[in-house]
């Protein structure tokens, strides 16, 4: 099963791929579920690339935060459109 945080609007525009509803806690290998979800619709993290960034998310993102069941464990991705 997987979830898309974005709405489906989103999703037909920029291409994003849906994140999974749990992953595995690298730490203690419990379930991480997501509690936090960040889309930059209106670009501003890409417009915000420090000057000595290397890479940066140069297009609209979706990011989201996974907290882990057992150790709380923290953990991000993103999708980029």
């Amino acid at each position: 099963m997987t979830v898309n945080f974005s709405n489906e609007f989103e999703k037909e525009m920029t291409y994003q791929d849906e994140f999974p509803s749990e992953i595995e806690c690298e730490k203690c290998q419990g379930d991480m579920l997501p509690i936090l979800q960040v889309a930059d619709d209106s670009g501003q993290i890409a417009e915000r690339r420090p000057p000595e960034a290397r890479f940066w998310i140069h297009d609209a993102c979706v990011i989201v935060v996974y907290q882990c069941t057992n150790c709380m464990e923290l953990k991000a991705d993103y999708n980029q459109g």
